[in-house]
């Protein structure tokens, strides 16, 4: 989306070089991504476990082993 905005407006700086009325964002924040990263992590990993079971299921439940009783 980044990437899509500056193409934006670029164009349109070009195009309305004089009228061209854009914002320009500051820096991030080291820290913020920082903590960012590590919040990351630490929700894959307490989640991981989880999510391997599902795939796990999902991958059972689309192979030819699937067996399940008649209702």
């Amino acid at each position: 989306m980044l990437l899509a905005n500056m193409s934006v407006a670029r164009i349109v700086a070009n195009a309305f070089p004089e009228r061209a009325l854009l914002r320009r964002h500051p820096p991030p924040d080291e820290r913020k991504i920082g903590d960012l990263v590590q919040m990351a992590e630490d929700l894959v990993s307490s989640i991981g476990p989880v999510l391997r079971l599902c795939l796990f299921v999902l991958v059972f439940l689309q192979s030819d082993c699937a067996v399940f009783p008649a209702v």
